[in-house]
């Protein structure tokens, strides 16, 4: 099926952009991440690729050794820890992060 719809293809310079070539209808449809297209009034998820076809989508977070504004890194990493924010995230498909050792 594939070979099929590859000569269709229209290539986009990010998932962002994909989004609003199908939001403006510019094309039909686009593969997106499901927390991008969660952003836009203007799209509807059609389909999904089942977890145990690819590999985990993940996001990390880190405070540098090297910033300049340590105090304020860290009260930002505990903003994205906190119950509020997770509640906001999970309202977008992100599921809560586990610590990584």
């Amino acid at each position: 099926m594939f070979n099929e719809v590859k000569s269709k293809f229209v290539y986009a310079k990010d998932v962002r952009q994909i989004l609003e070539y199908v939001s403006t209808g510019n094309v039909d449809a686009g593969f997106v991440y499901k927390t991008d297209a969660a952003t836009s009034n203007d799209v509807q998820v059609a389909s999904t690729i089942p977890d145990l076809n690819h590999k985990p989508i993940v996001y990390y977070a880190a405070v540098l050794n090297s910033t300049k504004y340590p105090d304020e890194a860290k009260e930002f990493m505990n903003y994205l820890l906190s119950k509020q924010s997770q509640e906001i995230l999970s309202e977008y498909g992100f599921l809560p992060p586990e610590k990584i050792k």
